[in-house]
C-alpha cells in the first residue's frame, strides 16, 4: 500500500468515525461544531493521489493537513474529550433538570427566573464543551433556588390542604356521618395531601388545591350530610314529627327542611354592575346586587362554604 492510498484510508476512516459521532450525539447542539472538519476530512479522503502527495501537505492548502490539524487540536479533539469526560455527565444531567423544571419557572420570582434562562442560554452555546466549569456552578446555584421556591410552594400547599382537613372534621355534617363515610373522607383527603407531596410542579399543586377547594370540599361534605349516624337519623326524625296541638287546620307534623347542598363560594354568580368600580357609590352597587346572589342561592338550598 502506497503513502497516499494509506492516507485517504485514514482520512475516510476519520470522517466515518466523525459521522457516527455526531450522530450518536445530535442531540446536542454543539455537535454540529464537527460539521466543518468533517466536510474538510471528508474532501480530502476523495482526492486524486497527486493531490494527497503535493497539496494537501502545503500550509497554505485550504483543505490541506495544516488546517485538519488545527481542526483536531481546536474543536475534534476537545469535543472527543468532553464526550467521553464526567463532564458530560453534568451537563447531560443539567439539560435534563432544565427541561423537567421548565414548568415551573413561570412561578418562580425574578432572580430564579433570570438564572434560568442564563443558564438555559449557556447550555445552548455552540462553546459549551468549552465552559463547563461556568455550567456547573451556575446549575448548583440554580437548583438550589428552584429547590426553594419548590418546598415553599408545597408547604403552602399541604398547609391549605390540612386547614380544609381541619374544617370539614370539625363540621357537623363530619361528627353526624357514619364511620365509614368518615373514613372514605379521610382518605380522599389524604390522597390529596399525597398528590401534593409526590408533586415537583408548581401548576399541579396550585391546581389540586383549588380543585379541593372549589370542588372537593362541597362534594365532601355532601357526601357527609347523605351519610348519616342511624342515631342522628333518629334524632332528625323526632324533631321533625313534632306533634302540633294548635286549632283546625294546622298539620300534625313539621316537615324538616330538606339538608343543604354544599358549594363553594366561588360557584356562586358574582354580578357584574360595571367594567370597573370606580366610585363608592360603585361597590355599593356591586355588593348590593352580590348579597342578593348569595341570598338567593341560600333560599334555593344551598350552604355556602366561605
Amino acid at each position: 500500500m502506497d503513502l497516499a492510498t494509506f492516507v485517504a484510508e485514514k482520512l475516510k476512516q476519520e470522517s466515518d468515525n466523525l459521522k457516527q459521532l455526531r450522530a450518536r450525539n445530535a442531540n446536542f447542539g454543539f455537535i454540529q461544531q464537527l460539521d466543518e472538519p468533517i466536510k474538510k476530512i471528508t474532501y480530502a479522503s476523495e482526492k486524486n493521489v497527486d493531490w494527497l502527495l503535493s497539496d494537501f501537505i502545503l500550509s497554505e492548502t485550504q483543505n490541506g493537513s495544516d488546517k485538519l490539524l488545527d481542526l483536531k487540536e481546536d474543536v475534534v479533539d476537545p469535543i472527543i474529550a468532553f464526550l467521553n469526560g464526567s463532564q458530560s455527565k453534568i451537563f447531560v444531567e443539567g439539560l435534563k433538570w432544565l427541561r423537567s423544571n421548565e414548568l415551573n419557572i413561570d412561578y418562580a420570582s425574578g432572580d430564579a427566573a433570570d438564572l434560568y434562562r442564563s443558564v438555559e442560554q449557556l447550555a445552548n452555546d455552540p462553546n459549551i464543551f468549552r465552559k463547563i466549569n461556568k455550567f456547573k456552578p451556575a446549575m448548583a446555584e440554580l437548583c438550589e433556588k428552584m429547590d426553594f421556591i419548590v418546598q415553599s410552594e408545597q408547604k403552602s400547599a399541604l398547609e391549605s390542604v390540612e386547614q380544609i382537613h381541619t374544617r370539614i372534621i370539625g363540621s357537623d355534617e363530619y361528627r353526624n356521618a357514619t364511620p365509614s363515610a368518615q373514613t372514605e373522607v379521610e382518605s380522599e383527603l389524604n390522597r390529596i395531601a399525597e398528590r401534593v407531596r409526590n408533586t415537583t410542579f408548581i401548576f399541579t399543586m396550585r391546581k389540586t388545591v383549588n380543585e379541593l377547594k372549589n370542588a372537593i370540599h362541597p362534594q365532601l361534605i355532601n357526601k357527609l350530610s347523605a351519610a348519616l349516624e342511624p342515631q342522628s337519623a333518629l334524632a332528625d326524625d323526632a324533631r321533625i314529627e313534632v306533634e302540633e296541638s294548635a286549632g283546625e287546620g294546622i298539620p300534625e307534623t313539621r316537615q324538616a327542611e330538606p339538608a343543604r347542598v354544599a358549594v363553594s363560594f366561588t360557584a356562586i354568580n358574582r354580578p357584574r354592575t360595571k367594567d370597573a368600580l370606580e366610585t363608592t357609590e360603585d361597590v355599593d352597587d356591586f355588593l348590593d346586587a352580590y348579597r342578593r346572589e348569595l341570598i338567593a342561592a341560600i333560599r334555593n338550598g344551598k350552604k355556602i362554604l366561605l
